[in-house]
Formats: structure tokens, C-alpha cells, sequence
């Protein structure tokens, strides 16, 4: 005759079962974390490289933070038609993939995904009115340069403005830390690095807007 197993030893596997879960589940949800990350600096990376196409093809220019249009987000829209397939669609209407997307971004409202474009300095978007971008051969200091990266996470500009600290509206659009209380950053020299808050506003000769000057 086969033993079975009573109400008390199911019980107690049950009951191993969730003490196990327990354990692990933090341990995967922090594995997760790294995962998406990951998957944020590798398309922030693949992003910025697609910022210096563009660049060959405009004498060197950055992209305009209004791109071709008079319109908010259409900074993208320039990127997009070097990794998308844009005969079909129009930029109100394309639907940006996943390379312009920090996955662990929770409010994908399609043009606002989470990685956002240092556009004051970088795009021609000073405060009161708009110039030309800047050109490659004007940034001074490239390794210091923020170009792209992680965005706040609930501001309104969120792709347009990146996390400028003499922004005039709130402090919350210098809110950082989406991942393990760091964010990654697209420098215009080409690397990506992971940067706290303190880092970034840490500033250079005494001037915290220091990350995001051209000239230096």
C-alpha cells in the first residue's frame, strides 16, 4: 500500500513553497531591474549614435528640439527616419519603437517614453525663445556634455527638457534616480554612464547647469 501524505505534511511543503518565493522573489525583482537598465543604456546608446547620422547628413547640427515642425516631440521624429520605415506616417502619428523607450518607464504615451534630449543648450531651446542648435565642433568639453538620457518621470516636458536644474517651473523636473536611484546618460563624446543625482548636479567651476553647457 502507497503512503500518502497527510493534511500536515502538505502543509508544511506549502508552506516551504512561499517561504522560498519569499526569498527569491526580491532577488528577481532586483534582477529585473538591472535587466531593464540594461535595455535603457543599450537603447539610449543605439539612440545617440543615431543622433551622430543625422549629424553627418547636417553639417554637423544637432538636432533642433523642434525638429522640421513647429511642434513639441518632433526632435525624434528626425531621429526615427534613420531607424524606422517613416513612408506611411507623419510625425504626429508615428509610432516610435522601442529604441526610443526606457522600459522601465511606466507612462509610454508614444512620443514620451522615458529617454528624454538635453534640448536647452544642445537643441536651440533656450528659455524665451529658440536659435539654431549647436554643432558638434562648438561643444568644448564632450566627455562632460549631456546630450540624452533618462527623463523625470511624470513632467510634462518630459522628452523635451533633460532634467535641467535652472529649469523655471519645479524642482520635480530635476527628479532622478529611475534606475537604482541612478540614470543613464548619453555624453556627447559617445559613452553612456550611469549617474546619480548628487553627480549631475554636482556641477563644474562652481556652476551646477555645468552637465548641460556647450561651451565650457
Amino acid at each position: 500500500m502507497k503512503k500518502k501524505f497527510t493534511l500536515i505534511e502538505l502543509l508544511v511543503v506549502v508552506a516551504i513553497i512561499g517561504i522560498l518565493a519569499s526569498l527569491l522573489l526580491p532577488a528577481l525583482g532586483s534582477a529585473r531591474k538591472k535587466s531593464q537598465s540594461a535595455v535603457c543604456k543599450s537603447n539610449t546608446k543605439q539612440l545617440g549614435t543615431t543622433m551622430f547620422m543625422y549629424q553627418d547628413d547636417a553639417d554637423g547640427l544637432f538636432v533642433h528640439y523642434q525638429g522640421m515642425e513647429s511642434a513639441w516631440h518632433t526632435w525624434k521624429w528626425q531621429l526615427a527616419q534613420y531607424v524606422n520605415n517613416t513612408d506611411n506616417s507623419t510625425w504626429w502619428d508615428h509610432q516610435y519603437t522601442n529604441i526610443f523607450a526606457c522600459p522601465e518607464y511606466i507612462d509610454q504615451q508614444n512620443s514620451r517614453q522615458g529617454i528624454a534630449y538635453s534640448s536647452i543648450e544642445l537643441g536651440g531651446a533656450p528659455f524665451g525663445g529658440t536659435t539654431r542648435p549647436a554643432k558638434l565642433s562648438e561643444v568644448t568639453k564632450a566627455t562632460d556634455t549631456l546630450m540624452l538620457g533618462d527623463s523625470t518621470t511624470d513632467y510634462t516636458y518630459v522628452d523635451n527638457m533633460l532634467l535641467p536644474p535652472y529649469n523655471p517651473w519645479t524642482i520635480n523636473n530635476v527628479s532622478l534616480g529611475r534606475h537604482d536611484f541612478k540614470s543613464n546618460i548619453q555624453w556627447v563624446d559617445g559613452h553612456v554612464s550611469s549617474e546619480s543625482q548628487a553627480s549631475l548636479l554636482s556641477g563644474g567651476n562652481g556652476n551646477i547647469t555645468y552637465s548641460w553647457l556647450v561651451e565650457k
